[in-house]
C-alpha cells in the first residue's frame, strides 16, 4: 500500500494549489491507496516562513491543498503533532478530513479522533540502518 505526504512551506492558499499540484503531477503510474497526507510542521532550530502564518491562514492553506488533492480524486489527510493541531489550525474547519497525530509514546492524550499514528520516530527496524518511524493505521484505505 501507497501513500504520500508533502511538508507544506506554502504561506498562501495559491501556494498550497501549486504545492498540491506538483505532488499530483509527481504520482505518475504509481497507484495511490492511501492518503496523500498535508502537514506543516515547526522547524526546529530554525524559522520557517510559515511561522508567522495566523491560524485561519495555516487552515485555510491546508484546505486548500487537501480540497486540491480530493478534486483530483486521492484521500487527502492532514499530519500534524499535538501541539500543532491543538494550536496552529482551526480543526473544526478541517473535521471532513482524516487525521494522522504525531505523538510519540504507549498512549496518546490527544483529545479528537484521529485515523492514523505515528508512536515512534526512533525505532529500530531490522534491514534499515538508522532510526525509524512507526506507524499504525486504524483504517484500510486500500478498501475504503
Amino acid at each position: 500500500n501507497v501513500g504520500l505526504y508533502f511538508s507544506s512551506q506554502a504561506v498562501t492558499k495559491e501556494e498550497a494549489v501549486e504545492e498540491a499540484n506538483m505532488v499530483l503531477a509527481q504520482i505518475g503510474e504509481y497507484d495511490i491507496d492511501y492518503p496523500i497526507v498535508f502537514e506543516m510542521e515547526t522547524i526546529l532550530n530554525d524559522v520557517s516562513r510559515t511561522e508567522n502564518l495566523t491560524k485561519e491562514e495555516r487552515t485555510d492553506i491546508a484546505i486548500a491543498f487537501l480540497d486540491t488533492i480530493k478534486a483530483a480524486g486521492y484521500n487527502p489527510m492532514v499530519r500534524g503533532d499535538k501541539e500543532w493541531l491543538l494550536t496552529r489550525v482551526d480543526l473544526s474547519k478541517l473535521t471532513g478530513y482524516d487525521l494522522w497525530l504525531s505523538q510519540e509514546g504507549d498512549l496518546p492524550d490527544y483529545p479528537y479522533k484521529f485515523s492514523m499514528w505515528q508512536y515512534s520516530t526512533s525505532a529500530t527496524v531490522e534491514g534499515i540502518s538508522g532510526d525509524c518511524n512507526l506507524n499504525i493505521s486504524f483504517i484500510d484505505y486500500s478498501v475504503k
